[in-house]
């Protein structure tokens, strides 16, 4: 198979994957072998089927951004590993949940007391969270203890260091905007590797076109309405100068004397002694 040497190491790694085949270092170790290929081909055809699952998700219910969001924090429940995870968006200038899983009812009711603690809002910047952190830096962070990280909430790190210890967040980007964060916990304080935070961030680009797509959707569907709806005033105004018009043409008085509109009747005129005649008549008293 082609290779590459690695003089240091003294072992040949493959150029596919970028790890050893089971060939020994100079003290003996054994850098890789068949059992670590076994389960990277689990592992990436589990990336491949959550991805498609998401994909599906989103191809059947363009519009349904929480199923989707709700089968990305499943995969990365499974996969991140990770023991809880939830999705934050931005709305103003502010981060809110919009969606989470994972949690005991001890964490929920420390996740509501956060909450009224400030953290139900969060602005980009705040070094005391992981979501302002992401949101001010623009990339992915960690937090590999939370116990141990002076900056977080003094109040809120006291509690969560009994339920969680290790926090990633990574944005979700719109044209360099952070417009959502993707947070994953672990209970026990053991860091995200290189391999699970690329996953994530594959999960988060994910999010981000669903979120695009409901956008999008939704401003052509109040596009649409606003033309029905321009478009029946329009049809109204057309009937009702139409209404007007006709209404016209029923009240205007025909130009004429005998009943045929358009022709005028010439007057004859009378000579004086029928003009004498109708004056005796006017003097002549009625009949009874």
């Amino acid at each position: 198979m082609p290779g590459d040497k690695d003089a240091h190491a003294g072992i040949i790694t493959s150029v596919f994957g970028g790890r050893s085949l089971g060939w020994l270092t100079r003290e003996g170790v054994e850098l890789g072998g068949a059992a670590d290929l076994e389960r990277e081909l689990a592992e990436s055809r589990a990336r491949e089927a959550a991805l498609a699952e998401v994909l599906s998700v989103m191809s059947q219910a363009p519009v349904d951004l929480k199923a989707v969001l709700e089968t990305i924090l499943k995969w990365i429940l499974e996969l991140g590993p990770a023991d809880t995870a939830s999705i934050l968006l931005r709305e103003g200038e502010v981060f809110t949940g919009v969606a989470g899983m994972g949690m005991t009812p001890d964490e929920e009711e420390l996740d509501k007391q956060s909450s009224a603690h400030g953290h139900s809002a969060i602005r980009p910047g705040a070094r005391a969270t992981l979501t302002g952190r992401v949101a001010s830096e623009g990339r992915t962070v960690q937090i590999p203890d939370v116990a141990l990280d002076e900056e977080y909430d003094p109040w809120v790190r006291e509690r969560l260091a009994v339920v969680e210890r290790t926090m990633l967040g990574v944005p979700l980007l719109r044209d360099r905007e952070v417009i959502g964060v993707i947070v994953a916990r672990r209970r026990a304080p053991r860091p995200f590797s290189p391999r699970e935070i690329a996953l994530l961030e594959e999960f988060a680009h994910q999010a981000t076109i669903a979120i695009e797509n409901v956008r999008l959707s939704t401003e052509t569907g109040e596009a649409l309405e606003r033309q029905v709806a321009i478009s029946r005033v329009l049809d109204a105004m057309s009937q009702t100068s139409k209404d007007v018009t006709r209404s016209g043409l029923r009240t205007r008085r025909p130009d004429c004397h005998n009943g045929r509109p358009g022709q005028r009747t010439e007057h004859v005129g009378r000579t004086g002694s029928d003009r004498r005649g109708q004056r005796a008549d006017r003097r002549r008293p009625g009949r009874s």
